[in-house]
């Protein structure tokens, strides 16, 4: 299931703080990095301009986050080369990314701080914090007496990236999300932008219950609020994807019953258009030359791919294992390509 940090909270994920685990985090690391020692993983990837971008997570680094160029050699595998030179936010944890024409458009998350708790680490449960653990449990990480602990949560955030200039756009969240993150991104339209907003109406928690959709039609200045799906127990990300002014978003709850609506925002807004029990986690949707747009999904470890036009799902897609490998990663503004994601190596599809 995906969640936005640990539960039940522990005195370490709480000192850290809330926003560190993001829902539907990608931690397949690539193994042609071009560095020397382990791989930093992939979490989102876009293409801007002429050049491939990756956004990567080191949990080992300095600084865990960065953006890459990438380059595919000639039997498809990806190499990953130095970061850009742009700072990301101190307590920004990125998730998604998308480009349009300069301007790179990161979804995360950031630790807002709620409150400073005193406990003993000798013997206190975590009450304060919404969560509880055995009696007498300590945390060998803090001190062997009485301690004052940040407690935090993660709130969506959504970062506009320019040249090295990095500024956080206005992004309103809706009062039913007080945990959570700013997950998919896709951009509709000459000037659209939308981003799934992802969490739970409970501060103290960090899951998936619910998926909302911010849209701008002016690139961000203004906002408004569609939901997509509520009551998803500890549901799955939601992945979006744009074929013109169309938007397709696809939601799935824990058990894996996946719901998609498409449409145009602007114009008709979004509608039901399927529903698929047991697809499982979806983990990327690409647009395809046709207009079609390709669900890659996880069920039970093995990755499948169904195809779904503007009235649902195309007759002739099988929905049964494609030959992926690991992890699925659709490459923003490049129309039919994405990324396979495995233990050993990364390739490239469709560029």
């Amino acid at each position: 299931m995906a969640a936005i940090e640990g539960s039940p909270l522990t005195r370490r994920t709480v000192l850290t703080g809330a926003a560190a685990l993001l829902a539907a985090g990608i931690t397949a690391a690539p193994g042609r990095a071009g560095a020397s020692g382990a791989a930093p993983s992939i979490r989102s990837a876009a293409a801007r301009g002429g050049e491939l971008l990756a956004l990567t997570a080191d949990g080992e680094a300095a600084e865990p986050y960065a953006i890459r160029r990438f380059t595919v050699e000639d039997d498809g595998c990806v190499s990953l080369g130095e970061r850009l030179p742009v700072d990301l936010p101190a307590g920004f944890h990125p998730h998604s990314m998308a480009a349009r024409g300069e301007a790179l458009w990161v979804t995360g998350a950031v630790d807002e701080l709620v409150k400073t708790v005193t406990v003993d680490n000798r013997s206190d449960p975590l009450s304060e914090f919404g969560a509880s653990t055995d009696p007498g449990e300590a945390d060998p990480a803090l001190p062997d007496g009485v301690v004052d602990i940040d407690v935090y949560r993660a709130r969506p955030a959504l970062l506009r990236l320019q040249g090295d200039r990095s500024a956080f756009a206005e992004l309103s969240v809706p009062a039913q999300i007080r945990s959570g993150a700013a997950t998919a991104v896709a951009l509709p339209g000459r000037r659209g932008l939308a981003v799934a907003i992802e969490g739970c109406p409970d501060a103290d928690l960090a899951m998936i219950t619910r998926s909302h959709l911010a849209f701008s039609a002016d690139d961000g200045r203004t906002w408004r609020h569609v939901p997509l799906a509520e009551g998803l127990g500890e549901g799955y990300g939601t992945v979006l994807a744009a074929t013109g002014d169309r938007l397709v978003a696809v939601t799935a709850d824990g058990t894996g019953t996946q719901t998609m609506r498409s449409g145009s925002i602007l114009r008709s807004g979004l509608e039901l258009v399927a529903t698929e029990d047991g697809a499982g986690r979806p983990m990327a949707a690409v647009p395809t030359a046709d207009g079609e747009v390709s669900v890659f999904s996880d069920r039970d470890g093995k990755v499948s791919e169904s195809r779904f036009g503007h009235s649902g799902r195309v007759n002739e897609s099988p929905g049964t294992e494609c030959g992926c490998a690991g992890e699925v990663v659709a490459i923003r503004g490049r129309t039919g390509a994405w990324l396979e994601l495995d233990a050993d190596t990364v390739r490239a599809r469709g560029l």
